[in-house]
């Protein structure tokens, strides 16, 4: 929003009962409590705050909030939302999510922040909090817990949840180094650090190469290298030794069974038709889905030829779907009574990370039937008339 200059129309101070106004009305959006040092001090007594009337660049009337010529606050379709200098000197004022620091240059571009580019501790519904459409939120970055963008929610937690990994989360109305951020040079102000929000591992966290246990086992495999070593290997064997060798070759051969490579069973072929599905077509599945339109557009069609649900032990394709859920492959949700919902895909999931997908690439009968019939009157020998 304040990505291109702006214009202002009027900067006027105001009394002591409008702060006393405005003061009051922070506290009640925003759920603060009147010993709140903080507010405190952006509205005490010695600042001086003004109210700013712009026009932004695409036409839209704001009015903003500055104490000693800092913005504080600003106030759009009647919502106020607080400036990252606000958020800075009251981390806890608005729920934060959290984004990759590569993602900040997007932002300070125009872009908005992206569900893919949330960085959540989870993956269930409490993951996302428990928030409304157009709540003000703020964004900080896993290296620094300090706000670098203001915005409002774009969907609800709940839909959020429900997304499938793709839309917008928050419509960023103000970031750091904005014309609102540098409204007034002289009281710029860089990001202050205030910690990480995702811890980064040490060296300690890893568990050394070569473990303890390594070690013990290598002790003994040496000792039975010297011994052998050591053995008169070259000493011809007798004809008591021989025949003693030749009898354990004998019982070998008629204990060792013949293993034979056994088919994969009906479970095991449609369980892979499901990887196979998420593997190829994951990301371009579309969330909520339901299981009987899932299933047989995007899982039969991997199953081979003659294998069929009822012939497995799954028997129905909501018990089959309920025992994938189990495993950790995806999330369904029964709406009503007999109707269940694909929420979510686990395309994470280690089954799914270390299946190598396949694909069919068989020719169709038409065209073998054609490639047939041309090479029929090549292999007939000549016709001879007498």
């Amino acid at each position: 929003m304040f990505i291109k200059p702006f214009k202002i129309k009027s900067n006027i101070l105001v009394t002591g009962s409008e702060k006393k106004r405005l003061r009051q009305r922070v506290l009640a959006e925003f759920c603060r409590s009147e010993s709140d040092t903080v507010l405190a001090e952006l509205f005490g007594n010695r600042t001086k705050v003004c109210t700013v009337k712009i026009v932004t660049y695409h036409e839209e009337s704001v009015t903003v909030y500055t104490s000693d010529k800092r913005p504080i606050f600003f106030e759009l379709n009647g919502k106020l939302l607080p400036t990252v200098y606000t958020l800075w000197a009251c981390p806890d004022l608005v729920p934060a999510f959290t984004t990759h620091p590569t993602v900040l240059p997007k932002l300070a571009n125009g872009a908005d922040l992206m569900i893919p580019g949330v960085v959540k501790q989870g993956t269930n519904l409490a993951s996302w909090g428990r928030h409304q459409r157009d709540d003000v939120v703020a964004v900080n970055l896993t290296s620094n817990r300090a706000a670098v963008a203001v915005g409002l929610l774009a969907h609800s937690s709940s839909d959020l949840y429900m997304c499938g990994g793709h839309g917008v989360c928050v419509r960023v109305m103000h970031v750091f180094g904005d014309k609102l951020w540098g409204m007034e040079p002289s009281v710029c102000q860089q990001v202050p650090i205030l910690g990480t929000v995702v811890s980064v591992p040490k060296d300690s966290d890893f568990p050394p190469l070569v473990s303890e246990s390594t070690k013990k086992v290598e002790e003994p495999v040496k000792e039975l290298s010297q011994a052998l070593n050591n053995a008169n290997l070259n000493s011809e064997p007798t004809d008591s030794d021989s025949d003693s060798a030749e009898q354990p070759d004998e019982d070998e051969e008629k204990t060792e069974p013949v293993e034979e490579d056994k088919p994969p069973s009906a479970d095991e072929l449609i369980r892979g038709a499901l990887l196979n599905a998420l593997k190829l077509h994951g990301k371009k599945i579309t969330l909520p889905l339901l299981t009987s339109t899932f299933y047989p557009q995007y899982v039969q069609p991997e199953i081979p030829e003659g294998v069929e649900m009822k012939k497995s032990s799954y028997k129905k394709v909501g018990t089959f779907f309920k025992q994938m859920a189990e495993e950790g492959l995806l999330e369904i949700r029964e709406e009503k009574k007999g109707i269940e919902k694909v929420t979510s895909l686990n395309l994470e999931h280690p089954a799914v990370l270390s299946f190598y997908p396949y694909k069919a690439s068989a020719k169709s009968a038409t065209e073998s039937d054609q490639q047939q019939q041309q090479q029929q009157p090549a292999d007939l020998p000549p016709i001879r008339y007498f």
